[in-house]
């Protein structure tokens, strides 16, 4: 059966929830896994990928449980390749039970003529469907889904992933050490796992021609090995294990999806043993420490466990600013250090998450031909990434400063100074606490107005924050200065 049918009626019944077609003319079938309830489909570039999988991705699920009456995930892969010159149009018929196929005759890219059908929409059939043949599908996904742009030299560091950059660039230069075998990656989602991942194959590819390296989600890994069992007479099983037990590094992404697939695991497991009395280099990512991972054996985690194991942290307040800035001289956009300042104190989460907003904001300035990127302009594009518009993030420290000092009959030089009389030291403290509370910035940020170590900051908000326990005097004087801050706004 031609499934493709039915994701064009998807297309049109998504248009009518208001997604873009901008962005649904970029989304092209390429296969249905009935048993699996899998819809896979492509699209041209990983920014598209990205940006669709942020914001579109639950939408195109909850389309299809409307239409088809079941739950079916989807999955988005990159490949350029497949997309003709004349991209598919799409287009919402008058009448509901109808669509509208614009297609190009027996697509062929150089034919522009266009034929138009209508046809009724019915539901998928309860029938099997023919079996999809992994290992292309997955040299397919393999290949476009090593990202150019991860590379070693893309990649900024801070403290919290330093020590994870060069452990993966050794691991790189300098595959099989046992001491760095296997190398367990893992971090909350956006963190930059899977960027490094990506960027050991470019580097590795790059000095070792003759080497077999294989880069691959545990979710495609998972695929593969349901396909090659339910395909045993065709030597699948054979094929599989040749496929994954003769290579010189193995790059495994999202381990975690692999949780309670038993049969998969073990199979992990033997590839494992066999992979490590070869030698072979092998680096896996997660979004958890081995040891949490549910439903997964002892044995595999102790195999995890007997090389290096790093965590990569969530970026800090200088991390997102370095990264922004970098994005914007790449991207040539023209926007002031305030603006990307207000961005980073505003929008909280990780790498990923930042990156989205940048290029949701790029897109958007590009779209509406936007020459002067304002405050007001970043609030409209970016209303659903801002951290929720209490008192956070809307003051600064220098109004925070000057609230303490009035209600104690201070002056903003005596908050900022370093005479120590207790009435000033309170003051200044009460200061640093609140402004942990109602600013993102980051507590050596907050030192930086206050002339302190960002210890110091930690230190007096903690204080502060103990002592509002036990001593309702204090207690009271915070909240009615809180309060003006919030009049303030």
């Amino acid at each position: 059966m031609d499934y493709s049918i039915f994701w064009t009626g998807i297309q049109n019944y998504l248009l009518k929830q208001d997604v873009p077609d901008m962005f649904l003319n970029q989304l092209q079938y390429y296969s249905f896994l009935e048993k699996e309830k899998s819809l896979t489909l492509v699209t041209p570039n990983d920014f598209l990928k990205d940006f669709i999988n942020s914001n579109y991705k639950q939408t195109i699920e909850n389309a299809l449980l409307q239409c088809w009456n079941q739950k079916i995930t989807i999955e988005i892969v990159v490949n350029s390749d497949s997309f003709i010159a004349e991209p598919q149009k799409v287009a919402i018929s008058p009448k509901e039970e109808k669509i509208t196929l614009n297609r190009q005759e027996d697509n062929f890219p150089q034919n522009n003529a266009i034929i138009k059908e209508e046809i009724k929409l019915p539901l998928p059939e309860k029938e099997e469907t023919k079996t999809i043949m992994i290992e292309e599908k997955q040299q397919r996904i393999t290949e476009s889904d090593i990202d150019e742009e991860c590379t070693f030299d893309s990649f900024l560091t801070d403290d919290t992933n330093e020590y994870a950059f060069r452990l993966a660039q050794t691991i790189a230069e300098e595959p099989g050490n046992p001491k760095r075998n296997p190398l367990f990656l893992w971090g909350e989602s956006g963190t930059g796992k899977t960027h490094l991942i990506k960027a050991i194959k470019q580097r590795a590819e790059k000095l070792f021609e003759q080497k077999k390296i294989i880069y691959v989600t545990s979710e495609n890994f998972l695929n593969e090995f349901l396909d090659s069992i339910r395909n045993k007479e065709q030597d699948k099983p054979k094929i599989f294990r040749e496929k994954y037990r003769t290579l010189d590094i193995l790059l495994l992404d999202d381990f975690q999806a692999l949780s309670g697939k038993t049969a998969c695991l073990n199979e992990l497991f033997n590839t494992f043993n066999e992979l490590y009395d070869n030698k072979t280099q092998m680096v896996i990512t997660c979004d958890q420490p081995i040891s949490k991972v549910k439903d997964v054996e002892k044995r595999i985690k102790s195999r995890f466990s007997m090389g290096t194991t790093v965590e990569l942290k969530q970026p800090d307040y200088e991390l997102k600013m370095a990264i922004l800035k970098d994005l914007a001289f790449q991207n040539n956009m023209e926007i002031t250090l305030q603006n990307i300042e207000y961005i980073c104190t505003n929008i909280s989460g990780n790498i990923r998450e930042i990156k989205g907003a940048f290029k949701d904001l790029l897109s958007y300035t590009s779209i509406m031909k936007i020459k002067e990127i304002t405050i007001d302009v970043i609030n409209k594009c970016l209303k659903n990434n801002l951290t929720a518009i209490k008192a956070v993030g809307s003051i600064s420290i220098d109004k925070i400063m000057e609230i303490v000092a009035n209600y104690y009959d201070l002056t903003v030089l005596d908050i900022r100074g370093n005479k120590r009389p207790k009435s000033i030291a309170i003051a200044r403290q009460i200061a640093m606490y609140l402004s942990t509370q109602y600013t993102r910035l980051s507590t050596t940020q907050i030192g930086k107005y206050f002339n302190r170590e960002h210890g110091t900051i930690i230190y007096a908000a903690k204080t502060i924050k103990e002592r509002m326990d036990i001593d309702k005097k204090l207690k009271s004087e915070v909240i009615n200065i809180e309060n003006r801050i919030k009049e303030g706004i």
